[in-house]
């Protein structure tokens, strides 16, 4: 199965957001940048992406990360997360994402 060549980047930090879209776009993928998860979810219906990377951030980034796995199950989503973010919620996320880093990045 050939990954669609469309990535989310969901990211507030704008250093660390746009560290990762000049990584990626080096490896020939094209890099959507939403601002908030309004916006993300308006990006995911109209590119289909094949990959989200997405920061956890609280209960918002949980309902969202759900809201995509039960919609769109074909599209890889990869969670950063801080390495303060509770076990508990890790393991939550990880039913639904398809795996987490934890960075240190705020």
């Amino acid at each position: 199965m050939t990954m669609n060549a469309y990535t989310i980047i969901l990211e507030k930090n704008e250093r660390f957001r746009q560290t990762l879209k000049m990584v990626l776009v080096q490896q020939g993928l094209t890099v959507l940048t939403p601002v908030g998860i309004k916006q993300c979810r308006k990006m995911v219906a109209a590119y289909r992406p094949g990959l989200i990377l997405i920061n956890f951030d609280g209960p918002g980034s949980e309902a969202f990360i759900t809201e995509i796995r039960s919609g769109y199950p074909e599209i890889q989503i990869l969670v950063l997360a801080a390495a303060g973010v509770q076990p508990e919620q890790t393991r939550r996320i990880k039913a639904f994402a398809d795996d987490v880093i934890l960075t240190d990045t705020p």
